[in-house]
């Protein structure tokens, strides 16, 4: 497989020898994931952005590496959801992702049940810095799709960041 060189020469070269490296890769396993192929159209359409004066180079490397720090993010959400139901499969247990309750908002709640959800930020055991949605009522894990309507802020299961990590 190819290297790109140490050093940052400029986004047009770094996504150039990026998608070198990521077709050469692919070929060895015989496909492309849809992810890849829609963050390096996303990386070209940066490129032309900053080629045609449209956009400053510092802005859409930043860009950039939010689009890649979300796709790693989701993609470590993704494992470690199946690493949780892998782990309850092995102990016998179903996986813990916590279900909506059925039961109206004016009865009574019961904690067995998640009713609301909120982002939990993390560092996960690679030390990146992660977001899952939790229930609020067990502390379990959820499905993203149960948090999408809120911001991620880490203020109900705070865990403070490391200095230069945001």
């Amino acid at each position: 497989m190819s290297q790109c060189g140490d050093v940052y020469t400029g986004l047009e070269e770094t996504v150039t020898c990026a998608k070198k490296s990521r077709m050469e890769y692919c070929e060895t396993q015989d496909e492309c994931s849809a992810q890849g192929n829609e963050f390096y159209a996303y990386a070209d359409y940066l490129v032309y952005m900053v080629n045609t004066n449209q956009m400053a180079e510092e802005q859409a490397k930043y860009l950039l590496e939010q689009k890649f720090s979300n796709a790693v993010t989701k993609r470590n959400q993704g494992i470690g959801m199946m690493l949780g139901a892998a782990s309850d499969a092995f102990a016998g247990s179903q996986p813990s992702y916590s279900k909506p309750a059925t039961q109206p908002q004016n009865t009574q709640k019961s904690l067995s049940h998640d009713y609301d959800w909120d982002w939990d930020g993390f560092y996960n055991a690679n030390e990146d810095w992660v977001w899952m949605c939790r229930g609020i009522q067990t502390g379990q894990f959820a499905t993203p799709d149960n948090c999408r309507n809120d911001f991620k802020t880490d203020s109900r299961w705070y865990t403070p960041r490391k200095t230069g990590d945001y």
